[in-house]
């Protein structure tokens, strides 16, 4: 198959390429994690740990601050499709920090219930039903 006819399949096909590389990852996770750059996995380390503090260092609805539960949330929705926009999460980082009043820190119960409330959840379909 020619390099073109492979690059019409995997366009046709994101789906299955997108499991492959999933499950290639996770049969060489080791020996990949071990041919990483380490100045580049201190790099993306540095980047996380900037976040917190550019954007307020804690959840703006209710005020909670451990860092292992806050979330970077886009004020205007749409951050599945902003996220499409880079390349790797240190891109995205590096973009949070660019532009922080795109972004917002929610803890995870606040932004579980903020994609609830705006509808933004991936699926459309999705019946709610709350018993009273």
């Amino acid at each position: 198959m020619s390099a073109a006819a492979q690059k019409r399949w995997r366009e046709r096909h994101p789906e299955t390429v997108r499991a492959q590389k999933k499950l290639y990852y996770q049969r060489h996770r080791d020996r990949l994690r071990e041919r990483m750059n380490p100045a580049n996995l201190a790099r993306s380390r540095r980047l996380r740990q900037e976040i917190p503090g550019a954007l307020g260092g804690e959840c703006v609805h209710c005020g909670f601050g451990d860092w292992r539960a806050l979330q970077v949330d886009h004020v205007n929705g749409g951050g599945r499709k902003d996220r499409r926009r880079f390349l790797n999460k240190a891109q995205f980082l590096r973009a949070v920090l660019a532009s922080p009043g795109l972004y917002q820190l929610l803890c995870a119960n606040c932004n579980w219930i903020k994609r609830y409330e705006q509808h933004e959840y991936r699926w459309r379909s999705v019946a709610v039903t709350t018993s009273s």
